[in-house]
Parts: structure tokens; C-alpha cells; sequence
């Protein structure tokens, strides 16, 4: 189908427009191949694409937008609170858009070297300098943590302006970062939760327990003073925290909850001080006070620039016996991407653009002008999601022969992705729960077109839309399926569209199948949100089936590692049975700086762990260094 033809087909049901001729075919390739090395090349020249996120924030932020949401939602669930269905929107900004080692990809044999975590005998990093940091966008919503919708590149500020209480290690486990120590009762449905001394907020504000609280509150809704959103259903399973102590605070759980640390460790669930918590919306999202290594200094918001400095008073020491960081000043330049780095605006960027990172950016690092560190086992898992409730996917055999007839890794080399690794779940390699072997099925062209034929036959339909985000990797892999969908009978109309549209559909079931992504953790606990039933409105596909409430209850229950990578490899296995979604690869991210820049996931946690380097988590910016 042409692609002005798509722009008018945005409908579920929506079909092609018959066989190709044999003039196609003669005139320089299919209309359909035409457009996919249009969109690559758009690609290659239009990076990074910020009208998608500055669209999802600005509707997500507009209350008449969400309430058209929310009907959607509410016709399709009940009974939940209307203002939380707006979660779903926060979520997906997020989606779409041993030791473990770091990728320099800066030629064709390059290795894998381990990561830098700043931890080794070289000269000790110089302080002083600021650096200017392009990120695609600044979020509209602010960074009212318990209301904020953070993408990866936002979450990069937010570790930079506060602290977490529990940070992953390079094993994957929670490690305490401002919490000094944390223990559960034998069923693990009480924590306690023990504070550092001694640690203050930029304000000059000591942390306690009456401040962890009042977090740990405001995230779980608890708070009348703040509209938490997706966080609300991370932790609907607290019951209760209580203050016992100066520096302790007791979380009580509805049901056993031996994975609550790691829940928590993200960048997005920083402690905010006492004085942003009782703020008003604006001055919670505009006027930011953590612990963090840097402390705000101005926001342009009209000129899209945000000017962190050095916190003198920051609780971490570096091997020099002062403090962390060791930069004067970090400046965000929103707007500004890989291509600003070749024109001396910025000094490094974040990416996870897989084409982009196999190609100009990997020709930069092997002419010495870049350096670029990249993650791929433990990168987001990019998937076709499919929804459940409305054919042809609401019939497993349909999901069953579309995953039978995508060459995955033959997709990922014809747009260019580079170095990818085929995912056949969600769990990336180096979290619980990955299995080299799930059962996914695999490419299988006579069996699918067989499926779609019978399913045809018996008065079925084969057609459906697949939503791409308009000028990205995205779009160009939704070019690529398409053909090979097409070869066993079904009917694509690829529907570019911005991240907003496709949020929207997602949200209000009015869709067949997007090209999605979903934020990567070691732990699969703290991704649960995606699959649970019972109600959930960010479960988009809609699949829900007790089995996976079963695993996922199991799996958060126990405190035992072999069980708990026991109940996600069955759930692993169940997926690739059911086919939920079609996984595709787990989508690389990368930090790209100037040469000399120093540690981009370093220094060591504060117990002396080696640090988590997903860099499509974010990162850390403590031991980074001017060039």
C-alpha cells in the first residue's frame, strides 16, 4: 500500500491495496521498498525526532486531553479511578520513542570491552569544567517525581538532581544506595528500611524518615497533595509506612513483597525534600531539591536549556578524599543529539537509536572524535505489540504464524541495526528470567501461510494496522515486517503516526499492532506492571491470563534467586507459547562524549558494589569529567 494511501487507512481493519504488479517490481523495487530506504534515510538525517515527545508530554499534561483518555480506558475497564488511566500515557513515553560488559562498536571487529567504572589505578580524574549534555527533550511535566513523565534521556536529570534509595549493582540486585540497609520479615510483607546519617538536601534539609515516608507515600497515592500516576500502581500492594525511628522507616505490604528494594531502584523514585513534596504543582515540577550530586541553578524553558551545579555538600567521596562529582556544572541542552556532538555544541549525548549507533556514530568513534558506549544485553526489548481484544489477534494461530513469518535477525540487517540481539522474550540476557531457548516460534513461511489460509478460508480476516513512530528506527522495521508479513497472506497498512496517536490508541484498545518498546531491568519485578491483569490499564495488549498473576506472584514472593529465576523463566515460556507479543531484539542504547570524559556509569555504590551498566536506564554522571 502506498504511503499516502496508509495516511487515509489509519483504521483497525484497514487492508492493502491488492498483489503487486510486475511493473513494481521493475521500477526500481515494490512501492514498498521505496519507502522503506526513504524513511532510512530520513532516519540517518533526522536524528534525534523530538515532535513525538514534545507531543506525548504536552497531551499528557493537558487535562482535556486525558480526560478523552480516560473514556476511552473506562469503556474498556472498570472500575478504576479515572485520573489514573492518564498513567498509561506517562508509561509509554518510556516504551516507545558476573560483571556486565560495555560495546565499543568503533569498527566492524571492534570487541567488547568491560566497562570503566572509575574504580581502577589511573591518573586521577581532574575536577572542574562544565560539560553541555544534549537530551531530546525536557520534560513538560517537570520533575515532581510522583506525577513526572520521564523518558531514559529525562532520567539522566533526575540522577543527577536526586539520589534513590536502592540502586542496581552489576549483578542485578538492589543494592542500598541512600538507605544504608534494608531487611523484611520472614514472609517479607515488612521492611525496614534504615537511612544514611548525615545526607542533606540542597536546601540544607536533613533526610529522615519523615521524608522517606512522605515519598514512599505520594508514590503510592497516599498523598492528597500529589496526583501520583503510574507509580499509584507499582505500589498499590503497600499498606502502610510507618516513622520508628530518626532514620528508619517500616513498609508493610499487602502480600509477600521480597522484591520491594529493587522496585525501587530506579532514577525516577529519587527522594525529594520535605519543601518540593508540599509544593504546588508548579513549583513541585519547577523548582526541583534533592540530595543529588548537583543541585539546579536555572531552567530555560523557552530556550531549552537546564543548568545543573556541583553540590558541595554531597555525601559520596571520591578516592581524592572529596566529594563527588567532579564536573563544576552539567548544562542540558534539549534538541541537541548525536550530530550536535560534530559541531562542538555538545559534549556528549544519550541514543537508542540502533541505526544511528552501527552507523554515523560508530564512523565518528573510528575517526577518534567520539567515544561511544554501548549496551546491548542489557538493552529494552522491542517488540510488536498486539492487541488482544480485537482480531485477527485475539486468535492465538494468528499470532502464531504473523511470529512465524518474520525473519527477525534478517529484519534487523536489512534496516541497518547493527549488532542486535534477538530477543525471544522480554527478559533481557543478563537479568532473572532469560532463557536462550523460550520456545518462541520461529520462522516458519509454509506453516504460517498455511495458518493464515485456513484462517481466511473460514471467513476470517488477515488485515491489520501496524502503528510505527513516525521518522524512526521504528517506522523503517514496521516497512521491513510488513513485506514479510505480506509474503504468507496477511495485509499490512503500516500507520506512521506520532507517539501521541499510537499512546492514544494503545490506551483506548482502538489498534492492532505497534511497534513498541519496554524499559529494561535486571529485575523482572519492576516490569510486572506490563503484564498483570486484574484491572490494569497499562497492560496494553490486553492479554490476561491467571497463569501469568500466578508467576508474576510467585516470582516477588520469594527472596530465593533459583525460585525466583525459576517462576520467570515459566513465565518466559508461557509467553512464547501464548505469543502476548512478537519480541523482536533488545534495542542497544548508547552514551556518546568526547574523548577524555571519564567514567559514564561509575564510581563504585556505596556498599562497594560495581555498578549497573544499563546504559538504556540512564546512567550516572559522578565520575564524568570535562574534555
Amino acid at each position: 500500500m502506498s504511503t499516502d494511501d496508509r495516511h487515509e487507512a489509519g483504521r483497525p481493519g484497514a487492508g492493502s491495496d491488492g498483489p503487486r504488479s510486475a511493473g513494481d517490481e521493475a521500477g526500481g523495487g515494490t512501492a514498498g521498498e521505496r519507502r522503506l530506504e526513504e524513511v532510512l534515510d530520513q532516519v540517518a538525517h533526522q536524528r534525534p525526532v523530538n515532535d513525538a515527545w514534545d507531543s506525548i508530554r504536552t497531551r499528557v499534561a493537558d487535562p482535556v486531553q486525558q480526560n478523552v483518555v480516560m473514556v476511552d480506558r473506562a469503556a474498556r475497564r472498570s472500575p478504576v479511578r479515572g485520573p489514573y488511566l492518564a498513567a498509561a500515557a506517562v508509561l509509554v513515553v518510556a516504551l516507545i520513542g558476573g560483571t556486565i560488559a560495555l560495546a565499543n562498536r568503533g569498527s566492524d571487529d571492534a570487541g567488547t570491552t568491560e566497562v570503566d567504572v572509575g574504580t581502577d589505578d589511573a591518573p586521577a580524574p581532574a575536577r572542574g569544567g562544565t560539560i553541555r549534555y544534549g537530551i531530546p527533550d525536557l520534560p513538560v511535566s517537570g520533575f515532581c517525581l510522583p506525577e513526572a513523565q520521564l523518558a531514559t534521556d529525562d532520567e539522566i536529570v533526575a540522577g543527577a538532581l536526586y539520589d534513590p534509595l536502592f540502586a542496581f549493582d552489576a549483578e542485578g540486585s538492589a543494592s542500598p544506595y541512600l538507605a544504608e540497609s534494608a531487611s523484611s520479615n520472614d514472609d517479607h510483607t515488612m521492611w525496614t528500611i534504615t537511612l544514611r546519617s548525615g545526607v542533606t538536601f540542597h536546601d540544607g534539609s536533613v533526610l529522615d524518615a519523615a521524608v522517606v515516608k512522605g515519598n514512599i507515600d505520594a508514590w503510592r497515592g497516599a498523598d492528597p497533595n500529589r496526583m501520583a500516576v503510574l507509580q499509584t500502581f507499582r505500589f498499590q500492594a503497600i499498606e502502610s509506612v510507618e516513622v520508628v525511628g530518626d532514620l528508619v522507616v517500616e513498609v508493610t505490604t499487602e502480600e509477600p513483597w521480597s522484591s520491594l528494594p529493587a522496585v525501587m531502584a530506579s532514577p525516577s523514585l529519587g527522594i525529594m525534600a520535605r519543601a518540593q513534596l508540599n509544593g504546588d504543582q508548579a513549583a513541585c515540577a519547577n523548582e526541583p531539591i534533592g540530595t543529588g550530586p548537583f543541585a539546579l541553578e536555572s531552567w530555560d524553558h523557552a530556550g531549552g536549556t537546564l543548568r545543573l551545579v556541583r553540590n558541595p555538600d554531597y555525601w559520596q567521596l571520591a578516592p581524592d578524599g572529596e566529594a563527588y562529582p567532579y564536573l563544576d556544572a552539567v548544562e542540558f541542552v534539549s534538541g541537541a543529539g548525536p550530530a550536535h556532538l560534530a559541531d562542538s555544541q555538545v559534549d556528549a549525548v544519550w541514543t537508542d537509536s540502533a541505526t544511528g549507533i552501527a552507523g554515523p556514530l560508530a564512523q565518528m568513534e573510528a575517526s577518534g572524535s567520539v567515544v561511544v558506549d554501548v549496551t546491548y544485553e542489557t538493552a529494552q526489548p522491542a517488540f510488536v505489540l498486539l492487541n488482544h481484544s480485537a482480531g485477527p489477534f485475539d486468535d492465538l494461530s494468528m499470532r502464531r504464524a504473523l511470529a512465524m513469518s518474520l525473519d527477525r535477525a534478517g529484519l534487523a540487517a536489512q534496516v541497518g541495526l547493527g549488532d542486535v540481539v534477538i530477543a525471544d522474550g522480554p527478559f533481557p540476557p543478563s537479568g532473572l528470567g532469560h532463557l536462550a531457548d523460550t520456545g518462541f516460534p520461529g520462522t516458519d513461511l509454509d506453516a504460517a501461510r498455511s495458518i493464515v489460509a485456513d484462517h481466511v478460508g473460514a471467513g476470517g480476516s488477515a488485515a491489520f494496522d501496524l502503528y510505527a513512530a513516525q521518522g524512526t528506527d521504528d517506522e523503517a522495521v514496521a516497512l521491513a515486517i510488513e513485506a514479510q508479513a505480506e509474503a504468507v497472506g496477511f495485509e499490512v497498512t503500516v500507520i506512521p503516526a506520532k507517539t501521541a496517536v499510537i499512546v492514544d490508541n494503545a490506551i483506548g484498545a482502538n489498534f492492532q499492532a505497534a511497534i513498541f518498546r519496554n524499559p529494561a531491568s535486571p529485575d523482572p519485578d519492576q516490569t510486572a506492571i506490563y503484564w498483570a491483569g486484574d484491572v490494569n490499564p497499562v497492560n496494553f495488549s490486553d492479554f490476561e491470563h491467571p497463569t501469568v498473576d500466578e508467576l508474576l506472584a510467585r516470582g516477588r514472593s520469594t527472596a530465593d534467586r533459583s525460585e525466583r529465576a525459576e517462576a520467570y523463566e515459566s513465565l518466559n515460556r508461557f509467553f512464547a507459547e501464548q505469543v502476548p507479543s512478537i519480541w523482536l531484539w533488545f534495542q542497544p542504547a548508547a552514551v556518546v562524549t568526547r574523548p577524555g570524559m571519564g567514567s559514564v556509569v561509575g564510581p563504585e555504590l556505596p556498599d562497594g558494589a560495581l555498578p549497573a551498566t544499563d546504559l538504556g536506564s540512564g546512567h550516572r554522571l559522578l565520575a564524568m569529567t570535562a574534555p
